[in-house]
């Protein structure tokens, strides 16, 4: 009979549930975090991610152009981001939880789908190379919902201004040049 004491390489021995989960979560966190460290040292400079215990993400977002209202009004502006991704105590083991953004600084931005510093962006089972730039593409307001908004005032903005979004249209990662593939002709 085969041996079934470990599950992806965790020696599952007298464990019990409960400690079996805390070793899978935190094996993905580590994961999850070398994968972002990995892709902010791709960026530039553009984006940099530091992990806040087992229990969120920190990410900065340098330089980026984005709605703000200064004195009621809305505007582009350039503003440097930091958000907070918290991680759900059950995460990764239930697939219903997802992790959970918001928006620390700047105070003075704006988006048809935040409210305060809640950012409603859905993120279940987002992959972690899909994450820095799904928080980019929010902040530049390449990715909006205007059926369903929690800012009136920002969801109006970007309807009488779709001719100038995205606010950013620099890529969050440095455009890999295409190399020229030789095509052969078939006789």
């Amino acid at each position: 009979m085969a041996d079934n004491s470990t599950i992806s390489g965790v020696c599952t021995s007298g464990l019990s549930t409960v400690a079996l989960e805390l070793q899978v979560r935190r094996r993905a966190l580590d994961n999850m975090g070398a994968i972002l460290e990995d892709l902010a040292r791709s960026s530039q400079g553009r984006f940099t991610v530091m992990r806040l215990g087992d229990d969120a993400f920190g990410f900065r977002l340098a330089d980026v152009r984005t709605l703000v209202r200064v004195d009621g009004a809305l505007s582009i502006a350039q503003r440097s981001f930091f958000l907070l991704v918290g991680v759900p105590a059950r995460w990764p083991m239930d697939r219903n939880d997802a992790l959970e953004p918001c928006v620390v600084s700047p105070a003075d931005w704006a988006h048809p789908n935040a409210s305060g510093s809640a950012l409603c962006l859905p993120l279940q089972g987002v992959m972690p190379e899909e994450l820095p730039g799904l928080l980019y593409a929010c902040v530049s307001l390449r990715k909006t919902q205007l059926d369903d908004y929690l800012d009136r005032s920002a969801a109006a903005w970007v309807r009488a201004h779709l001719d100038q979004l995205p606010t950013d249209p620099r890529p969050l990662f440095p455009e890999i040049p295409v190399r020229e593939i030789p095509v052969r002709e078939i006789p």
